[in-house]
């Protein structure tokens, strides 16, 4: 169960502090950021808490619990006025499952190709950026530079693949205004097929047909957004190609 304060979410969401910068910090290693963190407490929870409701208008706070629902899909979402709920409804509910939490979250649900259009109702959306062509790391940097990078994007995820970086796949993250990507995995079409970790035929499903020497190597990422132009993202997403 999570607690979101629903008159700070917005701020919150588009916050660029760290978990440091506001002394709520595990240890000296943990520099989280403070939408990623509460992006990653919305997906993982099973019951979420929208408190503070009688401080926001109706407009916002639709557009506030169309977002968590993209999130997360699977939680059940409560409207409280300070924090009155029965404790039935959160705790000893049995609703947690942590098999089933890791595999909830709204982006992973649209990369299946499972989401939810319930969201839709609230101006949310979301889809899946998917290209065979390298990002130019100088386009990408000038990008993720903007104060918004991609106007209306709350939430993205995925793989992505770097000229620069060739043999290396990258995870990318985005919260709000915050961007991060970083090396992850080696193509499998950079290892020898000896080394491979998962079923040969899972890995060339995923394989370029028409260009086969290019292997696994591709662009994979689950955006979703409030009242965003998805064309506009597709064709801003698109230039960055390196070819």
């Amino acid at each position: 169960m999570t607690v979101n304060d629903s008159f700070k979410k917005k701020d919150n969401i588009n916050s660029i502090e760290s978990v440091q910068d506001r002394g709520e910090t595990n240890g000296p290693e943990d520099h989280r950021g403070i939408a990623t963190l509460m992006a990653e407490q919305i997906e993982f929870a099973d019951v979420i808490m929208l408190n503070k409701t009688d401080l926001v208008d109706e407009k916002k706070l639709k557009a506030l619990e169309g977002t968590v629902r993209a999130l997360n899909p699977g939680a059940i979402v409560y409207r409280t006025e300070k924090s009155k709920i029965g404790l039935d409804k959160v705790l000893g509910t049995g609703l947690f499952d942590f098999e089933k939490a890791s595999l909830n979250p709204g982006w992973l649900k649209t990369l299946r190709g499972e989401e939810s259009k319930e969201s839709e109702e609230y101006g949310v959306s979301s889809f899946v950026y998917r290209a065979r062509r390298p990002f130019h790391p100088k386009r990408l940097h000038d990008l993720l530079a903007l104060d918004t990078p991609i106007k209306g994007v709350v939430r993205s995820k995925g793989f992505c693949w770097i000229a620069s970086h060739d043999e290396f796949g990258g995870m990318w993250a985005s919260c709000g205004r915050l961007y991060n990507v970083e090396p992850d995995h080696r193509w499998y079409v950079t290892v020898p097929r000896d080394q491979w970790e998962v079923p040969e035929e899972d890995v060339l499903e995923d394989f370029n047909k028409e260009e086969p020497e290019l292997g696994d190597k591709r662009q994979e990422i689950v955006i979703i957004g409030v009242e965003f132009d998805k064309e506009a993202a597709k064709k801003n997403a698109g230039c960055l190609s390196a070819h």
